[in-house]
């Protein structure tokens, strides 16, 4: 089943997974940097380098952790102004909450977040991706949850790897019409050798048969 277990390595560890192949252990690695403030010290460099990385999602990771050292991360300043020029709108606006909080600014940006995020949604609609959207991690890279990528996630329950598997049954659940393709290969979870797969796939197909067009007789 799909679980969050609470990170406990050392910053030294959490480092060499940053420059680990695996984008999602690079994910999680940055995540928990940002909890650990001016005690990451030690991280700033590879959090510096972090911010020229290609993935929305830690950038923007990285430069939280940088803004919750405070004055030990001032170095970030510049690389942030630097990186926040090319962002879009949402992810360059926590950028200059970042650096506020690095040079220990008052961040009128912070509080006028919430509200430009309900702005976002109410341009963009309800699946407007605020920060770096809603994904899982295939392989070695970040793919949204959404329609347009309903295959990928189909072909992806073929991995090999039980953890990718189970990713794509959850994403398929959270789109719910997948299609009777996407149906299809839910149900073939369902033998899957991975009891978390199946049951996961469980969930989500319970899910995708009330959402999915054209699969019940009309009424």
């Amino acid at each position: 089943m799909l679980h969050r277990h609470a990170d406990n390595r050392s910053v030294h560890q959490l480092i060499q997974s940053i420059q680990s192949q695996d984008l999602t252990e690079r994910v999680k690695a940055v995540g928990e940097l940002v909890n650990r403030g001016p005690n990451a010290k030690e991280a700033i460099s590879v959090l510096l380098a972090a911010l020229r990385q290609e993935d929305e999602g830690i950038r923007i990771l990285s430069a939280m952790a940088l803004a919750n050292m405070g004055s030990e991360a001032r170095e970030a300043t510049q690389v942030l102004l630097e990186v926040r020029r090319r962002e879009r709108l949402n992810a360059r606006w926590l950028m200059s909450c970042c650096i506020d909080r690095i040079e220990g600014r008052f961040s009128w940006r912070a509080y006028l977040y919430p509200i430009m995020y309900i702005v976002n949604i109410l341009i963009h609609g309800l699946h407007y991706e605020c920060l770096f959207g809603k994904s899982v991690g295939i392989g070695d890279r970040f793919i949204r949850i959404h329609k347009n990528n309903i295959e990928l996630f189909i072909n992806a329950l073929k991995d090999s790897q039980e953890e990718i598997r189970v990713r794509a049954v959850y994403a398929l659940g959270c789109i719910g019409d997948v299609g009777k393709e996407g149906i299809a290969a839910l149900i073939a979870a369902k033998n899957d050798p991975s009891k978390d797969v199946r049951d996961d796939s469980a969930w989500a197909l319970d899910k995708c048969l009330r959402k999915t067009r054209g699969i019940w007789p009309a009424e």
